[in-house]
């Protein structure tokens, strides 16, 4: 809708339909688009002139110039760009809106509009809980961990502009210093469609946002909203999925023709460049999976990390991997004695042998559900792995 280098004084815009005033007093005006999310703050001042555009008429007949370096000239042309302003006649139907803004933001980092992401790591919340009957209030994990991770929030060094990155305590070292995050917000669902329409508009969103070579994480949901992130990374080669969770699984599943929890497995193999399936489960829980030709494995904790590299494998004989976190399968104070899940410990040291021994390309983490009992720790302890699982990807070994 919005106009770009084109942009001509004499030529007629008129408003966009879609452009809505969120907030206005003396001094300023909040407005946005409600086709895409595009939001403004700009002077009164600047809020009058656009409303004389109204009806179609000229930039020179507004500002009363044609010189393109006029502030008011460049305001219009920034408006147009940006498409609040519209050529008569263009703006009858708006764009499908793929994604929301959330109110607040992963770690506080910067939002990141649907192009691609100029920074190391971007976000993509998947607010989807339909894939599985014990999940319920999973799609509100997207929302809920970001306003828990405002408590250790993302910050650039005053100077150089660089990110500060965490401190890791349980490895007294820095993490993430230097490595640059952005926040592409929630994948818009619509009540009552099926997965397919919502997971096709999930890959699409992943595909813009890491064209310039973002590392996806894909925030849940329920496990299946692996799938889209899981899928966007094979494209780019040969790839193993490693996911740590309980989720668990049958035969039939290989062949389920619905995307659920129980059936990622088998509709992740079925991709052309995923090789290996691994689920690692709880220490205790029922390790005999379904065996299709070696590729997938279901295995303890402890046996996994017993299997890992203890030394860092040459970079150039990595396997490229994905790795997926179910916040479900942490221990808390809600499960029952006789559960087996997974300690903090052990998931943060797996990531870590993880890391020095495969090259993560992708990163999910799902089965947040605020509704748990103790969820304050929950999220703390899953957004502490989360970092985790980032730094193991992105910190030098």
């Amino acid at each position: 809708m919005g106009t770009d280098a084109s942009f001509s004084p004499d030529d007629p815009l008129v408003l966009s339909p879609w452009m809505s005033v969120e907030q206005l007093d003396d001094s300023a005006a909040t407005i946005f688009l409600s086709s895409d999310g595009t939001r403004l703050r700009i002077p009164r001042s600047l809020h009058r002139l656009l409303l004389r555009f109204a009806t179609a008429t000229s930039p020179h007949e507004v500002c009363g110039t044609s010189d393109p370096a006029a502030p008011a000239m460049r305001a219009m042309a920034q408006l147009a760009a940006k498409g609040f302003l519209a050529t008569p006649g263009s703006a009858a139907v708006p764009p499908e809106r793929v994604v929301w803004d959330p109110p607040v933001r992963m770690f506080d980092a910067p939002a990141q509009k649907l192009r691609a992401a100029q920074a190391d790591i971007v976000f993509l919340g998947m607010p989807w809980d339909f894939g599985s009957y014990t999940a319920a209030g999973a799609r509100r994990g997207p929302s809920a961990l970001r306003e828990a991770s405002l408590q250790i929030l993302y910050a650039l060094d005053r100077l150089t502009g660089r990110p500060l990155g965490w401190f890791d305590a349980d490895r007294r070292c820095s993490l993430l210093a230097g490595i640059s995050l952005v926040d592409a917000g929630d994948i818009v669902v619509n009540h009552g469609e099926r997965h397919v329409a919502a997971f096709a508009r999930a890959s699409s969103v992943l595909a813009t946002i890491t064209g310039d070579g973002a590392l996806p994480v894909s925030i849940g949901g329920d496990a299946s909203t692996a799938y889209p992130v899981i899928e966007l990374a094979q494209r780019a080669g040969p790839l193993d999925v490693i996911r740590i969770g309980r989720t668990p699984c049958e035969a039939h599943v290989f062949d389920a023709p619905r995307l659920t929890a129980e059936s990622l497995p088998g509709h992740a193999l079925s991709l052309q460049n995923v090789e290996r399936y691994v689920d690692v489960i709880p220490t205790g829980m029922r390790g005999d999976g379904v065996d299709v030709s070696q590729r997938y494995v279901r295995v303890a904790i402890d046996g996994a990390a017993a299997a890992m590299p203890k030394a860092p494998v040459p970079p150039q004989e990595r396997r490229r991997v994905h790795v997926g976190i179910d916040i479900d399968s942490l221990a808390k104070a809600s499960d029952s004695p006789s559960l087996p899940s997974h300690t903090y410990a052990q998931v943060h040291a797996l990531l870590l042998a993880i890391g020095r021994s495969h090259r993560i390309v992708s990163v999910d983490l799902c089965g947040a559900d605020p509704g748990v009992a103790c969820w304050g720790g929950v999220a703390m302890t899953a957004l502490h792995l989360l970092l985790t699982a980032l730094g193991a990807a992105k910190d030098p070994v």
